[in-house]
């Protein structure tokens, strides 16, 4: 669950983007929660095409708190901002380490399923509930990693329409087919794959 001061947050990176004409979405743990997740938000994640990435970085210099690695296994710069004492993260494309290598693209075809929510009276982007899936399941990081990664795979799929066909090409443009298989059978759902 997001908290007001995160949703304060939201709104001033999202006036931001759309006066700069700046495609980025909310993905991971916190558009899980737009999705159906009830579990508390401690970070809110945002993705963009590299370009735009450079971009948000030079104009909101004055919210910049770092730029870092993800972490061991995600091999990608993020740029985290403190808004309305919230800690907001974008990242550019996402390159992912674990058995094999992974890329998570902020393509056009993504751009294209991106969904339009309403929190509270802003009108935010949020990354497909397929793509959020995807992510998510190509990571599959639990508690033990203090992630919530499959229960919040678990949240999008009890509470959105799945378009299956669109998941399924994107677990395979990401060389994540068997990954999100695999999770998807362990969760009861294999045979939509």
């Amino acid at each position: 669950m997001l908290t007001e001061n995160q949703i304060k947050a939201i709104k001033i990176l999202t006036d931001y983007l759309i006066k700069n004409n700046i495609i980025c979405a909310l993905f991971a743990g916190a558009a899980a929660t737009v999705y159906g997740s009830e579990r508390k938000v401690t970070d809110i994640d945002f993705i963009t095409s590299n370009e735009n990435y450079k971009k948000i970085i030079k104009d909101l210099k004055n919210y910049l708190i770092s730029i870092c690695k993800k972490s061991e296994i995600i091999d990608t710069p993020k740029a985290k901002f403190n808004i309305e004492n919230s800690v907001i993260e974008i990242t550019p494309d996402i390159k992912i380490h674990l058995d094999k290598n992974y890329k998570f693209c902020f393509d056009d075809e993504m751009i294209s399923k991106l969904k339009e929510v309403k929190l509270n009276e802003t009108k935010i982007k949020v990354l497909s509930p397929e793509d959020n899936i995807v992510f998510k399941s190509i990571l599959q990081r639990g508690e033990e990693q203090g992630k919530f990664d499959i229960q919040d795979v678990e949240a999008i799929l009890k509470n959105q329409e799945i378009d299956w066909n669109y998941l399924k090409h994107r677990a395979i443009k990401c060389d994540a087919y068997g990954r999100v298989k695999q999770l998807m059978n362990k969760l009861g759902y294999g045979d939509n794959l």
